[in-house]
């Protein structure tokens, strides 16, 4: 994130996210470093050093590639609950921009 970081810091400054949303390893790590793991931390709001806390989820172009119909549905409803925390973590928090 070091090299990319004064282009990210200039989006969220014109922007003014109030929750950013990692999709997939490579941008949550770029975010919020290299322990964090989809798998195991999907759906948890993190701190980070932009200022603007961070969901961890997959990314959704991942759901249609599981083979299993069965896993599909479970992994399609896992986003849908992270995106639904997403949701809670700004309105229950109130972060503003």
């Amino acid at each position: 994130m070091r090299a990319c970081a004064p282009w990210l810091n200039a989006e969220i400054a014109v922007v003014g996210p109030r929750l950013l949303v990692a999709l997939r390893a490579t941008a949550a790590r770029a975010l919020l470093g290299p322990s964090i793991h989809v798998t195991a931390d999907r759906g948890h709001v993190f701190p980070n050093e932009t200022g603007v806390p961070t969901l961890v989820t997959v990314h959704p172009s991942s759901i249609p590639r599981v083979r299993s119909d069965p896993e599909r549905a479970l992994q399609l409803d896992a986003l849908v609950e992270d995106l639904a925390v997403a949701r809670r973590t700004v309105r229950e928090r109130r972060i503003t921009p």
